[in-house]
């Protein structure tokens, strides 16, 4: 005769105690935290293949790494929501296994809504002139855009201000962005202005949104990277997105104003980086260049330029290509307010004065106002009168 429900009752209950009393503790703990977490949403596979191993393991950890998965999945979420309502209730959120995957998704919903600045697009290569100086640099530039995240994935451009190297770093994110028929995204950030960026999205209580915006990114071009100098909070944020992007295949270019081993103020991780990167040098202009880049700047203006003018123009050293734009800028007005083409000789009059007054200014003859380029006259009462007298 079968037992009666009480009594059924009772037995189960006594089975299940004995069964207890031999079920290991660590089991014990695992099935709890299954319960806990299954009731808040969460996939707990991972606990689950736990509870069959053979031997106990690291329980406190494990529950301590699931815990955290959870909380980081739970903030990613919230990013991703406010960027994208839509994708409420995706399960991704709720698996301590598909972090990754959740954090690919919150990046991506980020940066649809609020991109980083892309490259300028007039900075292409095409517009690059090489020379001796910058050859070695645009060599490697065009390996990383051939084969991008891979043997140049942290590419390190340095020099003196004004060579080049801003122009290099916007040429490899305008070919990689056109290469992609525009679905690659290229972001473009001075070093300072990340730095300002995390501080704001610190105080604002925004900083996951912020990393997420820079990880959805396919190439990052970190212009003038000195400016992170001394910032300990950001480097540590920029050292771990250089490890996230490099863990993903993506290309990443750096500008420093000097090499990575000179720049003061830079933590030993960033620093570290930075000299196992593929670091290349541009320098100052060197003749040959020189004469291009004047050909280029001036010829719009000034079709038909004389040969001589131009081996005039490259024989004077210069900084860097700036101040070659500058000179050129400079002849260009002289010659449209005297209403006359450029020639060697009013290129000669024009750069004589303005070495005339930089002595002079150096030397500390005359009041630096009275010195003034634009208001000094050393030849003629004018521009258009020395040009008037050159062609009687």
């Amino acid at each position: 005769m079968p037992p009666v429900s009480g009594e059924y009752e009772s037995f189960l209950a006594d089975v299940a105690e004995a069964v207890a009393q031999h079920v290991a503790p660590w089991r014990a703990r695992i099935a709890e935290a299954i319960a806990q977490w299954s009731a808040a949403g969460y996939a707990v596979g991972v606990l689950e293949r736990a509870m069959q191993l053979p031997k106990e393991p690291d329980v406190d950890g494990l529950l301590a790494t699931f815990a955290a998965a959870a909380e980081h999945l739970a903030s990613l979420e919230r990013v991703a929501l406010a960027a994208d309502p839509a994708l409420a209730g995706q399960p991704v959120f709720k698996d301590p296994a598909r972090v990754a995957e959740a954090e690919d998704a919150t990046a991506r919903a980020v940066a649809a809504v609020s991109p980083p600045p892309g490259p300028e697009a007039a900075l292409t290569r095409d517009a690059f002139e090489v020379g001796e100086s910058n050859q070695g640099a645009a060599a490697v530039a065009d390996e990383a855009v051939a084969t991008p995240g891979v043997r140049h994935a942290l590419l390190v451009i340095h020099g003196p201000s004004g060579v080049g190297k801003t122009h290099l770093a916007h040429a490899v994110a305008n070919d990689l962005v056109n290469a992609s028929g525009g679905a690659l995204v290229a972001a473009c950030v001075t070093g300072e202005a990340f730095a300002g960026e995390l501080v704001a999205a610190l105080q604002a209580g925004g900083v996951e949104r912020w990393r997420a915006r820079y990880r959805a990114v396919d190439a990052l071009v970190l212009d003038d990277l000195q400016g992170v100098a001394d910032k300990e909070r950001t480097q540590q944020e920029l050292v771990a997105l250089l490890d996230d992007l490099a863990a993903a295949g993506k290309q990443v270019v750096a500008t420093l104003d000097r090499p990575p081993e000179g720049v003061p103020g830079l933590a030993p991780e960033l620093r570290q980086r930075l000299e196992r990167a593929t670091v290349v040098a541009v320098d100052v202009p060197d003749r040959a260049l020189r004469e291009r880049l004047y050909a280029r700047a001036l010829a719009p203006r000034h079709p038909g330029l004389d040969a001589d003018l131009l081996r005039f123009l490259a024989e004077r050293p210069v900084r860097s290509a700036r101040d070659v734009a500058a000179i050129a800028a400079r002849l260009t007005a002289a010659a449209e307010v005297a209403d006359v083409p450029l020639t060697l000789r009013l290129t000669q009059t024009e750069l004589g004065t303005a070495a005339r007054v930089a002595e002079a200014k150096a030397a500390g003859v005359v009041d630096a106002f009275f010195l003034d380029a634009e208001k000094v006259v050393w030849d003629w009462p004018d521009v258009s009168a020395r040009v008037s007298e050159e062609h009687r």
